[in-house]
């Protein structure tokens, strides 16, 4: 048999980036971002930058991690600490945080799509118990679905198109109520609102996921094989994180547009926001593109979430990474079962899809800034990275962000507990 071609140097391969992107607009981005522009306009517009950026930085990382070790990012991460005692307390730190924070996710991401085919049939969906729960079933449904007939490549070709798709749809909606330029060059100068900073946070935490960077480092190594030079291949994959990235974030921009076009004395409401829009958009025009969107989102993200739950388990672990092995099964099948419980319990109790998120976001606070501090010291390892460690000026200013990165995730913990549970 003959081997082989060898890769071609001068061709660019766009990896599993927007993947990243399907995972991180979810619900939560469209809630976060359409309510901060309601509430401050664009304010806070510049925040957005920044989070992207931070987003960019530590999924470059997870990504060269990856490429460099040819290890799963949890497998990679756990190899590089001492000692087997804290080996296992890493192991199952980072194991029950992606699972509960995991699981929390998917029912604010099924809630979110139930939410985004509510707004397109008018309110119709939520109006009865029964109906709401066969939605939310059945977008449980297709998610198992695809997670468990597909591979990963089929899954990967279905979420872009989702992204490609709801990209567009708020691209397009923000292209048409745009403020003047003048409003929005304001937007990027740094300040927060008194009553904005749990907003601020939120914005950064809807951003950046932990798990994303799990889903990343695992994806990244079956897209660029060994034939592929390590040196290619890492400038490859941060030009495709840079691409996908970056359309998040101008997404999420667009989606702060939307809702700081849609701003009144009224209460926030996504489902107020295409009568708000009228003076601008067509209410049926905007209810199909945010009811479109919603359902995007909702659905790529209810895939991400178990998909991303299997890459961890099997790198801390030592498990296989195809979606069909037994171990695999088990984790996504936890997490489309529990989350659907949780959106469940959400309808019966007529809680909003926020509240899920809120309880994820909870989770994800405490992993974070653990696994950002982990993901720096390992780049910067030559032991284990060899030349591909970052450089003096990208280690300190790497450093820099990720420390901030952690202090806000820290503070954004505090908040979301002290006024849920402490402040009265």
């Amino acid at each position: 048999m003959s081997n082989p071609p060898p890769e071609r140097e001068g061709r660019l391969r766009l990896g599993p980036g927007f993947l990243v992107t399907a995972a991180f607009i979810g619900p939560g981005t469209v809630t976060a971002a359409s309510s901060a522009g309601y509430q401050f306009g664009l304010e806070l517009l510049w925040i957005i930058p920044l989070a992207t950026l931070a987003a960019i930085l530590l999924q470059e990382m997870a990504g060269r991690i990856g490429l460099v070790t040819d290890r799963p990012l949890g497998a990679a991460l756990r190899l590089a600490l001492p000692g087997q005692k804290s080996r296992t307390a890493f192991s199952a730190l980072i194991f029950v945080a992606i699972l509960f924070g995991n699981t929390a996710y998917q029912g604010g991401n099924l809630l979110g799509a139930v939410k985004g085919l509510d707004i397109l049939s008018g309110g119709r969906v939520q109006t009865t118990l029964p109906v709401s729960l066969l939605v939310l079933t059945t977008f449980a449904i297709i998610a198992g679905f695809l997670l468990v007939t597909g591979s990963p490549k089929r899954v990967t070709r279905f979420l872009v198109s989702l992204v490609i798709i709801m990209s567009l749809l708020f691209l397009g909606i923000a292209f048409t109520v745009v403020p003047p330029l003048s409003e929005v060059s304001r937007g990027f100068t740094p300040r927060i609102p008194a009553s904005g900073f749990s907003t601020a946070l939120a914005l950064f935490g809807t951003t950046i996921v932990p798990y994303n960077l799990f889903l990343y480092a695992s994806l990244v190594r079956s897209k660029w094989s060994s034939a592929v030079a390590a040196s290619q291949a890492i400038r490859e994959s941060r030009i495709d994180i840079v691409l996908a990235v970056g359309l998040g974030g101008l997404v999420t921009a667009s989606i702060m547009i939307t809702g700081a076009a849609a701003s009144s004395q009224n209460e926030f409401a996504l489902d107020q926001l295409p009568v708000q829009l009228g003076h601008l958009l067509s209410p049926d025009v905007a209810r199909l593109i945010l009811g479109l969107g919603l359902v995007g989102a909702g659905l790529s993200s209810a895939i991400t979430a178990p998909l991303a739950a299997c890459y961890a388990a099997a790198g801390i672990f030592d498990w296989p990474t195809e979606l069909k092995a037994r171990q695999n099964r088990w984790v996504f099948g936890t997490v489309l079962i529990a989350g659907w419980a949780i959106g469940a319990i959400g309808i019966l109790w007529r809680v909003r899809p926020e509240w899920a998120i809120i309880i994820a976001q909870a989770a994800n606070g405490m992993i974070l800034p653990v696994l950002a501090l982990l993901l720096w010291w390992v780049a910067s390892k030559r032991s284990i990275l060899g030349d591909f460690v970052t450089g003096r000026f990208a280690n300190i200013a790497s450093f820099l962000v990720v420390a901030t990165l952690s202090v806000i995730w820290l503070i954004n913990l505090v908040g979301k507990l002290w006024s849920r549970f402490g402040g009265g």
